[in-house]
Order: structure tokens, then sequence, then C-alpha cells
């Protein structure tokens, strides 16, 4: 069997298992290079650090406010995302 009959065999095979189990081949070949290894790393910087500033601030500051200390330490996010981190992945909730 020639090297490239082989590679097909295998690339075929790959394909027809990840259909059967509804996996994109995308999310796999993804997975296999672990291309969002520097995304997680950053993003769970940026949930110690929303952690750390609540807790300075006696779990005063908003997510208004919390964007701006973000931004004085170098973190550049949106509005919506900050508000999204610190409601929903930080655990911080709401006071009433």
């Amino acid at each position: 069997m020639n090297q490239s009959l082989r590679k097909n065999c295998t690339y075929t095979f790959m394909r027809w298992l990840l259909k059967r189990l509804h996996i994109v081949p995308n999310a796999y070949y993804n997975f296999l290079k672990n291309r969002k290894s520097d995304y997680c790393a950053q993003k769970q910087k940026t949930k110690e650090m929303i952690q750390e500033i609540y807790h300075e601030h006696n779990g005063v500051a908003g997510y208004r406010s919390m964007k701006v200390y973000l931004e004085r330490k170098g973190i550049n996010l949106s509005n919506l995302t900050v508000h999204k981190y610190k409601y929903t992945f930080v655990s911080v909730k709401y006071l009433f």
C-alpha cells in the first residue's frame, strides 16, 4: 500500500468517525493543535484581575468602573465583555 493511499484511508476514516460522533472537523483539529490555549490563559488572567479589583473595592465597583480599572492595568475590553465576566464567570452576584 503506498503512502498516499494510506493517508487517504486515514483521512476518510477520521471524517467518517467525526461525522458519526457529530463533531465538526474544524473543532477536532483545533483541539489537536491546542489553538485556544493563549485565549484561555488571557481569559483566566482577566477573571482573576476582576476578582482582585472587586475585593479591593469591597464589592462596590460596577462593570463600568471595573472597565476603567482594567484599562489602567493594560487590559482593554468592551463594557459588555467586562459585564459578562464580572456577573457570570467570577460569580459576583447582584445584591438585590
